[in-house]
């Protein structure tokens, strides 16, 4: 259920903000799924690997229709890793920024480790 809100969160927007001419949100890397081969590029989009990869393509449409039905710019802002007292400091992928911000808490606090 919570994925289909976010979906149909998005959808209520640009209606519920007349006047103006620019719909900027949060999309996510995870649309961009699991392309074949290198380089990867934003515009070739692989097979989603998740549920929450399919609400924030589903988002990407939403957009894009938005911009062509009320005439308004839409811009999405592609996170790649975000970080907050929430995250996840156990998982591979979403360990990414703890792993690099310990070190930084060990030395302030003193703890070196060689």
């Amino acid at each position: 259920m919570k994925r289909t809100s976010r979906a149909l969160s998005t959808c209520s927007l640009p209606p519920a903000t007349p006047g103006s001419r620019a719909f900027v949100y949060a999309a996510s890397r995870s649309t961009c799924g699991d392309p074949p081969g290198l380089p990867r590029v934003e515009e070739v989009i692989g097979t989603l690997l998740s549920p929450y990869a399919v609400t924030q393509y589903a988002n990407e449409f939403y957009a894009d229709v938005f911009a062509r039905c009320y005439g308004l710019t839409s811009i999405g802002l592609r996170y790649f890793n975000i970080f907050g007292p929430r995250q996840d400091l156990v998982g591979g992928y979403a360990a990414v920024i703890p792993k690099w911000i310990r070190p930084v808490h060990r030395q302030r606090a003193g703890v070196h480790k060689r």
